[in-house]
């Protein structure tokens, strides 16, 4: 009688240290959850600002690059000349400009003088620059545009965008321009 009495106060005690243990291991895998959401949202949270400075810096990059600045007589002048611009456009080694974490597009647009509003969305290309009302047909030169794939699931865009003089060296006119970086994000 009295090794049962013991028994039952052992098994008692046994199913109180299993309670015990299996509490400790919820509180432990809440605060695993709990620690793993919070490292990863700032995780996410630090990628995105890296990804914003990194194009921060590649705004003033795009703007030096030999391929499409204004030379004259092998002087550098502080503007994109258009002609070199779509030429360039179609260079392979353009993906380069997009490489890191997140997802970009380069785009220069004219401002001044404005152009007819049927206009303000074409986008400038061979064609439009063989066309006879060349400058005055196409507002846009898109120099790179990530795949619809990669940008579908993307819901904020960061523009980043500064302005630029745009030089038409068949006309030998300058205009006004501003160059925009857009950040694809989540």
């Amino acid at each position: 009688m009295i090794a049962l009495r013991y028994s039952k106060k052992g098994q008692i005690g046994m199913m109180e240290m299993f309670m015990v243990i299996f509490v400790l291991f919820i509180i432990i895998g809440l605060g695993m959850y709990y620690f793993y959401k919070f490292s990863f949202s700032n995780q996410q949270e630090t990628a995105e600002d890296s990804c914003v400075q990194s194009t921060n810096e590649q705004l003033s990059s795009v703007l030096q690059m030999p391929e499409i600045k204004c030379s004259n007589y092998a002087n550098d002048e502080e503007c994109i000349d258009i002609v070199k611009l779509i030429a360039f456009k179609d260079e392979p080694s353009i993906e380069n400009l997009s490489r890191g974490s997140c997802k970009k597009s380069i785009i220069f647009k004219q401002i001044y003088p404005s152009i007819d509003e049927r206009y303000k969305d074409v986008e400038c290309g061979e064609q439009e620059f063989r066309d006879p009302n060349f400058p005055n047909n196409c507002a846009i030169w898109n120099l790179f545009q990530p795949l619809e794939a990669d940008i579908k699931n993307k819901n904020t865009q960061i523009i980043l965008e500064t302005p630029v003089s745009l030089y038409f060296p068949t006309l030998n006119q300058y205009r006004i321009g501003r160059l925009e970086l857009k950040i694809y994000q989540k």
